[in-house]
C-alpha cells in the first residue's frame, strides 16, 4: 500500500524541476544578500522520500518543487513572508526578513499512519544550516 502510493506521488505529483550551473551555486554557497533585499534558503536535507517532490510555495506565489539534497535561494524585499504547500503541508510558516538578512528554513517531512506530509521549520544554528545546504543541489525558482 505504502509502496503504490509512493509510485503515485513519483507518477503524477512530481513536477519538472530545473537544477542551478555550477556557478550559480557556488554564487548561492557565498550566502549574502544585496542591499536592500533579505534571503530565504529553503532546504530538503533528509532522505526519507528522496525522490518525491514537495511543493513550495512563497507568499502564494508557487516557487517550485524540492526534491531530497536540494535547496531553494530566495531573494525577498524585507518584511513577513509565508511559506506553505499543498495540501500535504498542514500548516505555514511566517518568515520575518529584515534588510540584508538571511533566513534558513528546512522542509521535513512527516511521517504518518496513513499518509504522510510535510512542514517548515526556521533553523537559526547558522552554521548548521549552511553545512546541510553544501551538499545539496540548487534548484532555480519555476517562471
Amino acid at each position: 500500500c505504502f509502496m503504490g502510493y509512493v509510485i503515485w506521488l513519483l507518477a503524477f505529483k512530481n513536477t519538472s524541476t530545473r537544477t542551478a550551473t555550477p556557478a550559480q551555486k557556488a554564487a548561492a554557497l557565498q550566502f549574502t544578500a544585496t542591499p536592500g533585499n533579505g534571503v530565504i534558503y529553503i532546504y530538503r536535507k533528509q532522505l526519507v522520500g528522496l525522490l518525491v517532490g514537495l511543493d513550495v510555495v512563497l507568499d502564494g506565489n508557487r516557487v517550485g518543487q524540492t526534491r531530497g539534497l536540494r535547496f531553494y535561494r530566495l531573494q525577498v524585499p524585507p518584511g513577513t513572508h509565508v511559506l506553505s504547500g499543498d495540501g500535504k503541508c498542514p500548516q505555514s510558516l511566517s518568515v520575518d526578513v529584515a534588510d540584508g538578512e538571511i533566513a534558513y528554513v528546512e522542509q521535513e517531512i512527516v511521517m504518518g499512519m496513513i499518509k504522510g506530509s510535510y512542514r517548515y521549520n526556521r533553523i537559526t544554528q547558522v552554521p548548521q544550516a549552511q553545512q546541510a545546504i553544501y551538499s545539496c543541489k540548487l534548484l532555480l525558482p519555476t517562471g
